[in-house]
């Protein structure tokens, strides 16, 4: 997404229909002002490639600034309260480091070459030194594909894929 020729590379705001350039000051101005006119009924998302802190950043700026509590991290809808207490056992969660040493790692739907190039280097190297089983999940081709024990092309509207090379009973 750095690299997209669409990327707004300078600060720019609509006037008369069109955006034009304009200065850093005068594009801050104007969105002061559109978010404390819209206030608690701002809502905010936070994509999948932003970073922990940016997430935090903009949920303290949604929830504590703007008094709204309309902030999600998915484009797919709300987690269930029981599937979020599921996924926050500390039984089930792990350090950056224990990578190093995983017998097995799912990359679920991301290029964590874009997206996280520190994990992405620590499973390749788990990959090559351990002999870590990589199994990578995706709706795309991944850089990871080539090297990973299995890979499950996901199919958007689709309930499940099968592992390539996998036999029918996958």
């Amino acid at each position: 997404m750095i690299h997209a020729p669409e990327r707004i590379v300078r600060p720019m705001v609509r006037d008369g229909g069109a955006l034009r350039p304009v200065s850093w000051q005068r594009a801050i101005d104007e969105a002061v002002k559109g978010l404390d006119h819209a206030g608690e009924r701002t809502a905010a998302i936070v994509g999948g490639e932003a970073t922990n802190e940016e997430g935090y950043l903009l949920q303290f700026l949604a929830r504590e600034v703007l008094g709204t509590p309309h902030v999600d991290s998915r484009t797919a809808g709300v987690l269930d309260g029981g599937h979020a207490r599921a996924l926050a056992r500390p039984d089930l969660t792990a350090a950056v480091s224990d990578i190093d040493w995983a017998g097995t790692v799912l990359v679920l739907d991301t290029e964590l070459v874009e997206e996280a190039p520190i994990l992405d280097l620590r499973v390749r190297k788990a990959a090559r030194r351990q002999g870590c089983q990589v199994v990578v999940a995706t709706s795309r081709p991944s850089s990871l594909d080539p090297n990973a024990a299995a890979t499950l092309p996901l199919r958007p509207g689709r309930r499940r894929g099968r592992p390539r090379g996998a036999g029918r009973g996958a």
